[in-house]
């Protein structure tokens, strides 16, 4: 019995492999509103950072969901989402914006971020970011402006948006 057998080219395989992984974007723009929905049809136990997850358990007994919010749509769109999950959904967006590689596309992570901490703003006049309202400001208009952005988010925006335009210099921070 003759053993044929392909000497295999591990240094190829490794520098194909570390260069599609190195390589940005994994996704494109058309790819986003795709990724954007799935996301905010996750259920929001999976947007909870695991340095988090046990903490927050205790707190909220999250197998019964905070307040009826089962996904992460839910708390986004929320007539009241309660503050300390926007707070542990605004951690998971920064490790996720941070991770390398990231396992969803930065603009996706920057979406959820930003989201929450405008609601935040809204619903209970916190602010709990040391992003500068300018930063702020020109990061919700760039999103609210691409194709591939749901129109709840771009309403949320826009909210936000206004209400950073009516603070004093909210719009002069840049």
């Amino acid at each position: 019995m003759n053993d044929f057998r392909v000497p295999l080219d591990t240094k190829g395989l490794s520098a194909l492999a570390s260069e599609h992984l190195e390589s940005e974007p994994y996704w494109s723009p058309e790819d986003y509103g795709d990724i954007l929905e799935h996301q905010l049809r996750s259920p929001i136990a999976t947007c909870i950072p695991v340095s988090q997850k046990r903490q927050f358990s205790v707190a909220h007994n999250m197998n019964s969901a905070v307040q009826g919010i089962k996904t992460l749509g839910e708390l986004l769109f929320s007539a009241n989402p309660p503050i300390d999950l926007l707070g542990a959904v605004k951690a998971y967006a920064k490790e996720r914006y941070h991770e390398e590689p990231p396992s969803i596309p930065r603009q996706i992570s920057q979406t959820i971020y930003h989201s929450t901490i405008i609601l935040a703003r809204i619903h209970h006049a916190q602010n709990f970011s040391s992003l500068q309202d300018g930063k702020l400001l020109a990061s919700m208009e760039w999103l609210s402006s691409q194709d591939w952005m749901h129109s709840d988010l771009i309403r949320l925006f826009n909210d936000g948006i206004e209400i950073l335009r009516s603070l004093k210099g909210g719009s002069d921070e840049r």
